[in-house]
């Protein structure tokens, strides 16, 4: 099994904090970029090419979903798990429609790991 290279799109320094020591202590899981705002994580997207992106929803400038679909244009192939305190039907239904794999309420973030972890099995 090859390392997940994954990019975080999050405007709070908390949660980029908690998932990079999350990402630190995860075999498998290599952290190549992190970004606050949404046009300046589309352009680690670009660069770096990542398995997966995570990616909230409430960002500054460009938001969550505006750069789910600029992503999806670009790349077809990365996994985007949208990462949000938002737990409503509604957004979750937007971000699969806008091309999100998965959607993961950031209380839960021990399901995301466990996605992750699952995702390097299967790649």
């Amino acid at each position: 099994m090859r390392d997940l290279r994954i990019v975080v799109i999050d405007d709070s320094e908390i949660i980029r904090d908690k998932l990079r020591r999350a990402f630190a202590e995860a075999a498998g899981c290599h952290l190549v970029g992190m970004a606050v705002r949404g046009e300046d994580g589309f352009e680690i997207v670009r660069t770096e090419r990542p398995d997966i992106v995570i990616l909230d929803l409430c960002l500054p400038h460009l938001n969550g979903l505006e750069t789910l679909r600029q992503i999806r244009e670009e790349d077809q192939r990365v996994l985007i798990v949208m990462f949000s305190g938002e737990d409503s039907l509604e957004m979750r239904e937007a971000c699969r429609s806008a091309g999100a794999n998965f959607y993961v309420v950031k209380t839960q973030l021990q399901d995301l790991l466990a996605l992750l972890q699952l995702a390097r099995r299967i790649t």
